[in-house]
């Protein structure tokens, strides 16, 4: 198994990868190309771009828990994946693999919604969730 960090708060000195107080990591195992969790933002995509991996041919996006800091940057992979659909270029819809409650709001006072922006349904239109 090769684990490659795609970002969390910290960075390489000698490397210029963005950072975020977020989670992403990218899993390959024989011939599986797992996506664990997404961060806050694009932030893991544009690592992703630096270190030569490309997110368009995914098998599994995994979310380990609902939090925006792990779930926000779906969004960012929904464009990236339609993007490739659009300008015909090679992609994978992967299937996404969590407990049903990662969708549920979560609302925290006085900050407000911390919880996935994206519910379960929306989700699986341009992902696979069977």
């Amino acid at each position: 198994m090769k684990l490659t960090i795609l970002v969390d708060n910290n960075t390489l000195i000698d490397r210029y990868f963005l950072g975020e107080p977020g989670l992403s990591f990218f899993i390959e195992e024989d011939d599986k190309r797992i996506l664990f969790d997404t961060g806050y933002s694009d932030v893991f995509i544009k690592n992703a771009e630096k270190m030569r991996i490309d997110l368009r041919n995914l098998d599994y996006v995994v979310l380990s828990h609902g939090h925006v800091d792990h779930t926000w940057g779906l969004t960012h992979l929904i464009r990236l994946h339609m993007e490739a659909k659009n300008e015909e270029i090679l992609y994978n819809s992967p299937k996404i693999i969590g407990h049903p409650l990662v969708f549920n709001t979560k609302l925290f006072d006085p900050v407000g919604e911390i919880g996935s922006i994206l519910s379960h349904e929306k989700l699986s239109r341009p992902f696979r969730s069977d």
